[in-house]
């Protein structure tokens, strides 16, 4: 369920109707669960891979198969290319989404199989590999080793089906062309109705856990009743490892100085690595109104984030001679972020400058600035990736973001936005949920906004 995906040949091993094994039970004994799954795409471990390769896909199948609501005991499993890649509570966050029941129980691919023997199924479904079919059609094999663009699903006993998982993925965003790329819109659709579904409380969870944000913070009594709906919650996401947003406390102080008495704003960190459980990532997520992060795998849990709420990526700075322009792009999406595009979220870029890398700082010019950075023997060389290195944010542009876009009207003009846009130059509007005309009362539309391509 990728584009340019690698052949894994870790992991090699045959499915049989081979008759012999039937109602022996001491050669080969049945799975207690009846419905089993294996889901299997390149770099099934970033969760902005796996949402768009996996999660995409499997939305597909799953609206295509009948009742598939029906099967509360499936047991799914995640195909890792690399065995020391671990599960996350993101991983099992979006398969509850698009399964509509809890996945406590999904594993890791290795454990399907018991240790030297054989392990019978009533339904074992491959999702992203090739077949290589052997033998005849009543005695056949499938060596299952490979992965595929497509998705495999199994409709009968012998005959699968083959689904597409959607317009466009990660690696692919030239297909996808405004108005018409609607996989995404429909996919997180799905996903808040059925965690609505799985959680018949859920709204009450938020504004729980949205006071508890207040109280914690000594803006609000413990036993203080009144209404919290005046207040907006924002988000900074914060690493532990790499990309750490060095001048997060600094942009939280700002934030608690100008915005949180006058305008009722509270600024917090998120950090998904330190989340319990699937349910707190959600919660976490649904309670905001608005993620500000660098380009990177923990903005995807932005897609749970209510209607008008605001994702603000922050583009790394990649000057010409360093690898990765493609996560700065201002004149199209950047990959992770087409996962937003034509939703009810407003998603801005903001493209960090040369000041936001804290290295070679003090070079004289362009020349001794790219000399130093690209000094072999200093180690900085090793340290300026943009999927490595640390960073800093202009305080100004987070405090410009709260004032002329998080504090206007949710149901603005579309023309009103995007004169903000342009009045705020640093920033691109990938995606906008606006009115189109002042008649249409609380009709919004998704609108883009990009920069000359230069």
């Amino acid at each position: 369920m990728g584009l340019e995906v690698k052949l894994d040949t870790t992991i090699q091993f045959s499915v049989s109707n081979d008759r012999r094994y039937y109602n022996d039970d001491s050669t080969c004994t049945y799975s207690p669960i009846s419905h089993h799954m294996v889901l299997h795409s390149h770099y099934n471990h970033m969760i902005g891979e796996y949402y768009s390769r996996t999660i995409l896909g499997l939305y597909h199948v799953l609206q295509n198969v009948p009742s598939s609501s029906s099967f509360p005991d499936m047991q799914y499993y995640i195909h890792f290319v690399d065995r020391r890649n671990d599960l996350l509570d993101g991983h099992r966050l979006f398969l509850e989404g698009v399964s509509s029941h809890h996945t406590d129980s999904l594993k890791n691919f290795v454990s399907l199989m018991p240790l030297d023997t054989c392990r019978c199924y009533t339904k074992l479904i491959f999702c992203g590999y090739e077949k290589n079919e052997t033998m005849s059609r009543a005695n056949w094999t499938w060596n299952i080793t490979s992965p595929i663009v497509r998705v495999n699903e199994t409709k009968d006993e012998n005959a699968p089906i083959n689904i597409r998982p959607g317009e466009m993925i990660l690696g692919n965003s030239n297909k996808c062309n405004p108005p018409h790329c609607t996989d995404y819109r429909q996919l997180r659709r799905g996903l808040i109705k059925s965690y609505s579904l799985i959680y018949p409380d859920l709204d009450e969870q938020i504004q729980q856990y949205r006071r508890k944000i207040l109280i914690d913070r000594g803006l609000l009594l413990n036993n203080d009743t009144t209404s919290i709906n005046q207040w907006k919650f924002v988000g900074l996401t914060h690493r532990q490892l790499r990309r750490i947003w060095l001048n997060i406390d600094e942009v939280i102080s700002m934030c608690q100085r100008k915005f949180t008495k006058q305008h009722n704003v509270v600024c917090l960190t998120v950090n998904v690595e330190e989340a319990t459980s699937s349910t707190e990532q959600l919660l976490m997520h649904r309670s905001l109104h608005a993620l500000i992060g660098v380009h990177g795998a923990q903005l995807t849990q932005g897609v749970l984030l209510p209607n008008h709420s605001y994702i603000v990526e922050l583009l790394p700075w990649v000057p010409d001679y360093l690898w990765g322009d493609w996560v700065a792009s201002t004149h199209v999406p950047t990959p992770l972020g087409i996962i937003f595009l034509q939703t009810e979220l407003n998603h801005l870029g903001y493209s960090l400058g040369r000041e936001s890398v804290p290295y070679c700082l003090d070079s004289e010019d362009d020349e001794a600035d790219k000399a130093c950075l690209l000094n072999k023997t200093s180690g900085v060389r090793k340290k300026i990736r943009w999927d490595k290195r640390d960073f800093t944010v202009p305080v100004d542009a987070i405090s410009t973001f709260l004032s002329r876009f998080l504090l206007q009207d949710v149901y603005a003009l579309c023309e009103d936005v995007e004169r903000r846009g342009n009045e705020t130059n640093d920033f691109v509007l990938y995606n906008v949920y606006c009115k189109e005309t002042p008649n249409a009362t609380r009709q919004m539309i998704a609108r883009q906004y990009y920069r000359n391509h230069t």
